[in-house]
């Protein structure tokens, strides 16, 4: 909830598209709260740091993506 008006802070003051994309999907990819609360309680360990490890690349595709798609679609 603290993250959508960081999010428009941080645009207001001039950041570009693609870092706060990244910053947003990491802020959602990474919940540690999720992580502790829900995910190694019920699905273990394993599965827990399976899926952190396997998302660990997701924000940096995200923000390229971001970059790529506001250049070239004049955003």
């Amino acid at each position: 909830i603290l993250c959508f008006p960081m999010i428009a802070i941080l645009y207001q003051s001039g950041a570009g598209l693609a870092p706060l994309v990244a910053f947003l999907t990491s802020w959602s990819v990474f919940a540690f709260y999720r992580m502790i609360a829900y995910e190694i309680p019920i699905l273990g360990v394993p599965f827990a740091l399976l899926r952190l490890l396997s998302s660990l690349a997701l924000p940096l595709l995200a923000g390229i993506l971001a970059h790529f798609l506001e250049r070239f679609l004049s955003l």
